[in-house]
């Protein structure tokens, strides 16, 4: 942006209230500044990835990017928004330097707050969240899987009745002979289907929900009736599902007039235009320039 003299320090001449966001890999300065990566790298150069997933087969990946959206994209738009508030009452804008990997570096709130006090690395299947006790993934007969994540100490008592081990309550959710014991419930898990698991775990708080598919997910009466899937038209007449927002308002409900999805990207880029106040022949000109190429 600065090349083409659009960076902040160029903008903020003519707006000084302009709120500018940078969103990169590993920010505005420092040794990597200029680096390249994607979302793996930046979850790898946190610490995250050095105490998840399994001793014998190491870190794990995800199937959607935890650094480019949950942490990126999140802090971005906190930012932006902060930035918003504060102008309100100073009347000045500012710059926002957002960098992904600075941002899961601030997701260690546990393991990283405690290695700051006492010094001592966590490894994979170490602690009670990453292995290291009963909460974890099971696979069932029919080859899927429960998860399990009842950490309290009701939530326990009744997972152990649910699946007639009441002898594994008094030493909880992390028992002195860790391996043994889950070894003793992945054999009991195996013995029955995801649905008949599930048809038994309805009727208690045992923190044990199915690993469900994305089917399964939007076909799910939670999502459903959370709203959590939007039908609407399209250019050609038709309709379209797309997954709506997460965050219920009160009195701002969202309103979903369009799936934007045409034929022609200068149509969709014309049709904004308009809608931000630009005249025909105002947009026309843009046109001419290849604007919208």
């Amino acid at each position: 942006m600065a090349k083409l003299s659009l960076a902040y320090e160029d903008l903020k001449v003519i707006k000084p209230d302009i709120i500018y966001c940078s969103l990169t890999g590993y920010g505005q300065d420092g040794p990597m500044a200029t680096r390249a990566g994607h979302d793996i790298n930046y979850i790898a150069r946190s610490g995250i990835a050095s105490y998840s997933g399994k001793k014998e087969q190491g870190p794990s990946l995800m199937g959607m990017q935890i650094a480019d959206v949950a942490s990126g994209s999140n802090n971005a738009i906190i930012g932006i928004l902060a930035a918003v508030i504060s102008r309100n009452t100073t009347g000045k804008g500012q710059y926002i330097d957002i960098s992904m990997t600075d941002g899961m570096v601030a997701f260690n709130t546990i393991f990283g707050a405690t290695y700051l006090v006492d010094g001592i690395e966590h490894e994979p299947e170490a602690t009670v969240l990453n292995g290291g006790s009963l909460y974890d993934y099971y696979e069932t007969r029919d080859g899927k899987y429960l998860s399990f994540g009842g950490l309290e100490p009701q939530f326990f008592a009744n997972f152990c009745q649910t699946i007639n081990r009441p002898d594994l309550i008094p030493e909880g959710v992390a028992p002195r002979d860790l391996a043994a014991v889950k070894a003793d419930v992945r054999a009991v898990i195996k013995k029955k289907t995801k649905e008949e698991w599930c048809g038994l775990f309805k009727a208690t708080d045992a923190c044990v929900e199915p690993v469900l598919t994305l089917k399964e997910v939007l076909e799910d009466s939670l999502a459903k009736e959370r709203g959590m899937i939007v039908e609407l038209p399209v250019v050609s007449g038709t309709t379209v599902k797309q997954i709506a927002s997460p965050i219920k308002f009160s009195d701002t409900k969202q309103v979903y007039k369009s799936a934007r999805v045409t034929a022609s990207t200068e149509n969709h880029t014309k049709e904004i235009f308009r809608e931000l106040g630009y005249t025909e022949d105002e947009i026309e000109a843009f046109a001419k320039t290849g604007l919208f190429n």
